[in-house]
């Protein structure tokens, strides 16, 4: 019985080294091999070669516990610098990938630079927690999508100012500290510009729209936007059609203010939204997007609309009755059907500059407090 577990603990033992043998950017066979025999770069580009699976413009598999070094045979063509190739004039150029005594040949063809090339990028910037990959580039999966517009087609690099904070692995860059940071996106002559922005936390949610047009920003965590509050003013300025406007610091309120109100022009959604995280006396933290200055009386016949656009199903033929405050106002309020918001939808009187009475809506979104 005990030459018979010793048998299989050896068998077992035998497996397990040759997965380990088999796994990561070693070369099962022990041969020397690119991802690719020729790649077409333009001059002044930089291409990165690395290990399989660090995302390089060419992937080398190496012979276990062996790394690489490169050479080129024409440096008037290209050259390399470390694990780096870089575009020096038109022509062709062989770079040779060296591992111990085994050699693979990368045939790299410069192009001159064609100045209708250009890169686009989707989105400009992204936020990311320390330590998360992001992938560049058109393939399914990546965060953010790249487009290069080039005769002949080329492909692209990244480059940062920052190489202790920002690790550029190929296509795909990890934010190392926390910090905003800038990207440049090369392809030959053209660039795009990215910033990325690390944080020790990602600020989630959900941009309700109205009109198909993303306009509230509905915080998954409400008190995570006062310590967040420059990647808040980016998320809605990128996204919507507000801007900062100002801190309020003793109630802890982050304003902002529609474009076209900003510049005297009337508004076509909420003129200002707010989000309190110390609210007057016994009011709960909460989120208030506001219609200002709406015409006396018209509450009760616009109110299924205020809140559709919240997200809500209406049934325009048997919409939701209205509440009644002490004050005889009409008022909606009900959980959100997806959110874990109450919202309610009030109305104020006031007289305005103009001697006028008029109604200021307000959509207000109280976080649900869970028992």
């Amino acid at each position: 019985m005990k030459k018979n577990c010793i048998w299989v603990c050896g068998l077992l033992l035998s497996a397990l080294v040759l997965l380990v043998g088999c796994h990561g950017s070693d070369s099962p066979s022990g041969a020397l091999r690119l991802s690719k025999e020729t790649i077409s770069i333009t001059v002044g580009q930089e291409i990165a070669l690395t290990r399989t699976g660090e995302g390089g413009a060419v992937e080398v598999m190496l012979p276990k516990g062996k790394d690489f070094a490169l050479t080129v045979d024409n440096d008037q063509v290209a050259q390399v610098n470390g694990k780096t190739i870089k575009g020096v004039a038109p022509g062709k150029a062989t770079v040779t990938v060296t591992a111990g005594a085994e050699h693979a040949l990368l045939t790299v063809e410069v192009q001159a630079i064609n100045k209708d090339q250009k890169v686009t990028l989707s989105p400009t910037w992204i936020s990311a927690p320390v330590d998360r990959a992001i992938v560049f580039g058109a393939q399914e999966g990546a965060g953010v999508d790249v487009v290069v517009t080039t005769t002949p087609a080329t492909d692209f690099t990244i480059s940062t100012s920052d190489p202790d904070k920002v690790k550029v692995e190929g296509h795909k860059v990890t934010g190392l500290a926390v910090g905003t940071y800038k990207l440049a996106i090369l392809a030959g002559g053209a660039k795009a510009d990215f910033e990325l922005i690390v944080g020790d936390k990602e600020l989630t949610g959900t941009f309700l729209k109205s009109s198909g047009r993303k306009v509230l920003f509905v915080p998954e965590h409400l008190e995570d936007v006062w310590d967040r509050q420059e990647l808040l003013k980016k998320m809605i300025e990128s996204n919507t059609n507000y801007l900062f406007d100002h801190i309020d610091e003793e109630h802890k309120a982050i304003w902002f203010i529609d474009k076209n109100v900003k510049a005297g022009h009337m508004s076509m959604s909420y003129s200002h939204i707010v989000y309190v995280l110390n609210p007057k006396g016994s009011e709960r933290p909460y989120l208030e997007a506001m219609y200002l200055d709406q015409p006396n009386g018209m509450f009760e016949f616009t109110y299924v609309g205020y809140i559709s656009d919240l997200g809500f199903n209406v049934d325009q033929n048997n919409p939701p009755e209205l509440q009644v405050d002490q004050e005889g106002n009409h008022y909606f309020e009900d959980v959100h059907p997806t959110l874990p918001y109450t919202v309610r939808i009030y109305y104020k009187t006031r007289i305005n500059d103009e001697g006028d009475k008029v109604e200021d809506v307000y959509a207000r979104l109280t976080p649900v407090v869970r028992m």
